[in-house]
């Protein structure tokens, strides 16, 4: 309900009637993103009371650029595969193993070098290395089993927990070593 003064004050600002014209569209504002798909505004004003019509705000898509996509440097390619498990291990045993036999045999080429009687020396020199290989290798395989008899401890313990607990168990490992 509009008072009398409320009336007056409208006749004074040259509003007679109870409808407004909207003033005309503002210029539209920034992008709200600088790459990819983003809304623009613009907005308008109504000159007193009400006005009919839209809302006092306008929205649009709007599209700067595409946003760059930056992808990693790509990896050097390797044939090689992460390795896990028994086999790699002994892989890597292997590995080390070659790298002990280069260099054993390497110090007994210059012992031979330097020795005079190096045909009396050279059986001792050969069954030293031949039992310091041979005993490398054996520790590398008690190594290998020791640690596949490690993995499948916890396989059962980790099997013996889920199965208090009421959970299921699948586990590969743990399947292969119950058949």
């Amino acid at each position: 309900m509009k008072t009398y003064v409320d009336h007056y004050k409208e006749k004074e600002l040259g509003a007679d009637s109870e409808d407004q014209e909207w003033s005309t569209w503002g210029s539209w504002g920034a992008c709200s993103k600088t790459c990819g798909s983003g809304t623009a505004v613009r907005i308008r004003t109504c000159s007193g009371g009400k006005c009919h019509g839209t809302s006092e705000l306008s929205q649009q898509k709007c599209h700067l650029a595409d946003c760059v996509v930056t992808t990693p440097p790509p990896q050097p390619v390797t044939t090689e595969v992460p390795c896990k498990g028994t086999f790699c291990e002994q892989k890597r045993m292997f590995k080390y193993l070659k790298k002990e036999v280069k260099e054993l045999l390497e110090e007994d080429k210059k012992l031979l070098k330097n020795t005079r009687l190096a045909k009396y020396e050279l059986p001792i020199i050969l069954g030293g290395t031949v039992l310091l290989l041979l005993g490398i290798i054996l520790l590398c395989i008690i190594r290998c089993v020791d640690r596949k008899m490690e993995e499948n401890r916890r396989v059962k313990r980790e099997a013996k927990r889920k199965q208090q607990a009421g959970l299921p168990f699948t586990s590969k490992s743990f399947v292969a070593t119950m058949k």
